[in-house]
């Protein structure tokens, strides 16, 4: 069993903290953009924080991303600040934006998971934040981690490993764009190719088996990126059965992100992931699958959840069983060990749920729709 890591989360230290690099510069390609910092951590086997800069995919530079780096390291995290190939528009140009930002966090995120003794850190837990074009890029790779075609050898995908999203102030949908100038930093990064313009769109992504967690952070008044996008994809993502959260967040428009309550917030939702409270790994949805029914076998056992009764009623477990059942954030709505042939159990409203069964040494998982 993977020991919890838990945050210390001193006001004090998480502002005012500020470390060097263990490391700077460090080459992760041939291009001169492709290098990044690194901090080892102080804690020993910690989660890893990968941070994404913004500025609209043509610029910026991981020195934004220092509050968040301090940030992280400051709670024992080990850090990654990386720069990232910027989309060019001249003719002399051989690659564009997209693919390969995203390629280039791939290229980070296996470096990381190649070399955790550098970092003193468990490359089983990874949390990838980005802000404004950082935010698309890190939540277009977590939507395209199952991709092989595209990433290729960088294909790092462990059923049993966790990877959270951490979006601020991004792009996810451009339908959501009212921007002209960010529509047109967009077609830049795309090189106005219609099927990069699709395909680059993180809403329009899931491939593989990959299943990350988000965390969004987003204002309303963000006339950047636009207002909706947060919400917007918050929702499309539970439609799809990712779990996460969305925050609204004070109305300071597109740069509002280093608030020290909502550097708390990130630390405590990602303290809750590492320590399977929220958002369980990929392989926890493996052979789940929606049922419209009112009734399900589970391991050969059957389930009826009849909302009108407010009941969630499990039959054929014994002394040796138990029952678990998620909401979509991966939050544990039901436990119970179960004494007798059946039992119900209050459900809080109708939805989507993950029921886990353990029956002796066997567990059964399958998704469910209480209508």
């Amino acid at each position: 069993m993977r020991k919890p890591f838990t945050l210390l989360l001193l006001v004090f230290c998480v502002y005012s903290y500020s470390a060097s690099p263990t490391r700077s510069n460090v080459a992760y390609g041939n291009h001169s953009d492709q290098v990044f910092d690194y901090y080892r951590s102080i804690s020993g086997k910690a989660p890893v924080a990968i941070l994404v800069h913004g500025g609209g995919w043509m610029g910026g530079d991981k020195a934004a991303m220092t509050f968040f780096a301090n940030m992280f390291y400051g709670q024992g995290y080990a850090v990654i600040n990386m720069n990232y190939r910027l989309a060019d528009t001249s003719i002399s140009s051989t690659y564009t934006g997209f693919p390969e930002q995203v390629i280039d966090v791939a290229k980070v995120v296996k470096w990381a998971k190649d070399n955790p003794d550098s970092l003193n850190a468990d490359p089983a837990n990874i949390a990838i934040v980005g802000s404004s074009a950082g935010a698309h890029i890190a939540s277009t790779y977590g939507l395209k981690q199952g991709d092989k075609q595209l990433l290729d050898s960088l294909y790092v995908y462990h059923p049993k490993h966790k990877l959270m999203i951490v979006g601020l102030a991004g792009v996810y949908g451009y339908d959501w764009v009212y921007s002209n100038r960010t529509l047109s930093l967009i077609k830049n990064m795309v090189r106005d190719s219609t099927q990069y313009w699709w395909s680059s769109q993180p809403v329009a992504n899931r491939t593989g088996k990959a299943k990350p967690g988000f965390l969004i952070f987003h204002s309303i008044n963000d006339d950047t990126a636009g207002g909706l996008q947060g919400r917007n994809m918050h929702y499309k993502l539970l439609d799809k059965g990712y779990c996460g959260k969305y925050y609204e967040t004070s109305p300071m428009g597109h740069n509002w992100y280093d608030s020290l309550d909502d550097t708390l917030t990130i630390l405590n939702y990602l303290d809750s992931v590492w320590n399977d409270q929220v958002c369980p790994p990929p392989s926890f949805y493996k052979g789940a699958v929606i049922d419209h029914g009112d009734f399900l076998s589970v391991g050969g056992r059957f389930v009826h959840p009849t909302i009108s009764e407010g009941t969630f009623y499990v039959n054929q477990l014994d002394d040796n069983s138990s029952i678990k059942v998620f909401d979509l954030s991966g939050r544990v709505v039901l436990e119970s060990k179960i004494v007798n042939l059946g039992n119900s159990f209050s459900l809080q409203s109708k939805g989507y749920y993950l029921v886990k069964i353990t029956h002796e040494l066997n567990t059964y998982s399958q998704k469910i729709i209480v209508r």
